[in-house]
Formats: structure tokens, sequence, C-alpha cells
């Protein structure tokens, strides 16, 4: 009899055992199972929206459901960031993140938290451009630095928010070049470029692609870029290093989501937006934008965000 009842008991465990086992496999097999959000914690129409949007249009087809793009900008990123960090770790809400993500951790009076997202996938890196109107009284990086060193705060450069990425970078040039400006926050990159063209600020320091239009059109000028070698979209503008300015930027942008989603469902996104990444199209936008191409998924992109974040900690909070 007992004998019995442990072959009856070993019976029910394995069963058990596999309909758990079958359970867990349709949880994965199910998802998606609705649409996927991707929050761009900046305004529409820049750098951050446009990849987001691009990313949805090409890899929903390999996920299998849509995905959309909603914008939360406000605080420097810091508001949509938020949002996600709190979002249900179910796979379903992404952010586009970036540079600014880090930096905000430390420069925002109510900052984001970098723990609170798990890595999907990065996307690309983004060189930065110092960017003036055509009819500027400044030609080149010289003459721009000579202006601000004579005048301290009366040279305005818009920024993409407060504490974001480009705000940053703008304390950065003040630091290497040994000037002061007047930083006007806008909500995103396209808001401070357009800015620049309106003649309300004197320059601003963008991604490539958000200029490029404008510089092709003799609407803007380049005055330097933040890069070790010049820059294949604007080879006639010479770097920051060649022009006696010790300034390189390398600004990245991947997804992330809330950092307890389960591996399944992460790896799952990030297969679909490897492969919505890799189709032609979106290389040629990444391109056109003037992005570098870096694809990094699970524990590479992990290692990639702590080794940014503990720089950028050092550099902002001495630690």
């Amino acid at each position: 009899m007992i004998n019995s009842w442990k072959k009856v008991s070993r019976t029910a465990i394995l069963a058990a055992a596999g309909l758990a086992l079958a359970a867990g496999a349709a949880v994965a097999e199910d998802f998606p199972s609705k649409e996927v959000k991707i929050i761009s914690p900046f305004g529409a129409g820049g750098l951050n929206d446009i990849l987001g949007r691009a990313i949805a249009q090409h890899a929903e087809k390999f996920l299998g459901q849509p995905i959309v793009v909603e914008n939360k900008p406000g605080a420097g990123g810091v508001v949509g960031t938020k949002y996600v960090e709190r979002a249900k770790p179910e796979g379903y809400t992404l952010l586009m993140a970036s540079s600014s993500t880090i930096f905000s951790q430390y420069t925002s009076p109510a900052p984001n938290d970098i723990k609170k997202l798990g890595p999907v996938v990065e996307i690309c890196i983004a060189p930065q451009v110092l960017v003036a109107s055509a009819d500027a009284q400044w030609k080149d990086l010289k003459s721009f630095l000579a202006d601000a060193k004579a005048t301290p705060g009366k040279v305005t450069v818009s920024n993409s928010g407060a504490g974001g990425s480009t705000d940053l970078y703008t304390t950065l040039l003040e630091e290497k070049a040994g000037i002061k400006v007047k930083r006007i926050p806008y909500a995103g990159y396209a808001a401070a470029m357009t800015a620049v063209l309106g003649g309300h600020v004197d320059a601003t320091i963008v991604p490539p692609g958000v200029a490029k239009q404008y510089v092709a059109s003799g609407k803007a000028q380049v005055l330097g870029v933040a890069t070790e070698k010049r820059f294949s979209g604007f080879p006639d503008a010479p770097t920051f290093k060649e022009q006696g300015v010790d300034l390189v930027i390398n600004h990245w942008v991947g997804l992330m989501g809330p950092a307890d989603t389960p591996q399944e469902r992460v790896d799952i996104l990030a297969k679909a937006l490897e492969q919505g990444m890799k189709t032609p199209e979106f290389q040629k936008l990444l391109q056109q934008r003037g992005l570098e191409s870096n694809i990094l998924t699970g524990d590479a992109f992990q290692k990639y965000v702590d080794g940014e974040d503990a720089r950028w900690r050092k550099i902002l909070k001495g630690e």
C-alpha cells in the first residue's frame, strides 16, 4: 500500500512539474499578446523620437505585435524614464534610453535610477556637433570661444533639456574651453535646433542628423565636431581637438525596460528589435543621421551601461 502511494505521489509530482513547465512555455510563447510601447522621454522630432519610431516600424513585423512610440518629455528625460521605471515588468513598456539616462541621475533634483532599468538592446552611438546659424557673427570655433570668453554669460546655447545630455556637454565645453555661456533648455534636440535657426539663441550642441539638413541648405554652420577624427557627414568641419579644445563625446542610444522584466521576455524583445535594426532601411537611416550602429544585448549591454555609469559618476560626483 505504501509503495503504491509513493508511486501515485511520484506520478502526481511529475505531472505537476510537467504542467508547470508547460505553463511556463505557454507564457513565453504567448508573449507578446498585445502592443509593446516605447517611451521616448524627449519631444517629438528629435533623435530619440526618430530612432524610436524607425525601430517600431522595422521591428514589429519580427515581434508579431504592433510597437507604438509615446513621447513623455520633461526634466531632461527624467519624466519619461521614471514612467518606465514604475511600469509593470512585463515587457510591454520600454524606454528609449541614452547617455542622458545616466547623466540625469547626478544632475536632476528628482533623478531617475539606472538600476531600476534593465538592458534590452543598444542601438547606436552618436557624435555631437556645435552648430550656429549661417548668419551668426562667428565663422569658426576660435571666434565663438573668443567672444564667449570676452563676455561671460552673454553667448546663449540651447540644449535638449536642463540636466540632459546636451546640457552636460555644454558644461564640458565650458570646462575644456575655459568659457561661460548662458544655457537655454528646450524640450528636445529639434526644439533646441529650431531656436538657433529662429535667432532665439546663438548656438546648440546636437547630433549630426539634427543639423544636417540645415547645414546642407545653408541655414546653419558647424563650428566644431566632438570626435577624435573628422566626421564623414561633415568632412569640411574641423574637430574640437583640431581647434585646440580636447573634447570628444560618444553619446549612446538604446532600449531598456523595468529591471525585473523576465529574461525570456527580454530575449524575445531583443531578438525582434535586433532583426529590425539590421534591416537595410534602418541601417540607411543611421547612415543618413550620422550615427554608428553599435548593437549590444544582454550582459554586453549591461557591462557597457555599468561602465558609462561609473565613468560619469566620477566626472559629475567625484566618486
